[in-house]
């Protein structure tokens, strides 16, 4: 076991990098700007489709309730004719 604690492979596997963090960083820091604004414009976004798609859930609605009467009409209709001879 001590030889495999002495091996470079180990030890450079528990020393963590030191460089190009803080480019790292302040480069990400400097995108969330941007992100942020674009996550605001596509939230207004879904919210708009989402009303969209509710009025017209609600106006299908009424479409089929007015229609319902005439398609029960039209199925009795049907159903009452006489069988072809």
């Amino acid at each position: 076991m001590s030889e495999i604690a002495l091996s470079q492979a180990y030890q450079r596997s528990s020393v963590a990098p030191t460089s190009g963090y803080a480019e790292q960083s302040q480069a990400l820091a400097s995108q969330v700007p941007a992100l942020d604004a674009e996550q605001q414009k596509l939230t207004a976004a879904v919210t708009a489709s989402q009303e969209v798609t509710s009025k017209l859930v609600e106006s299908w609605k009424q479409a089929q309730k007015a229609a319902a009467p005439v398609a029960r009409r039209i199925l009795d209709a049907w159903l009452l004719r006489s069988p072809p001879q």
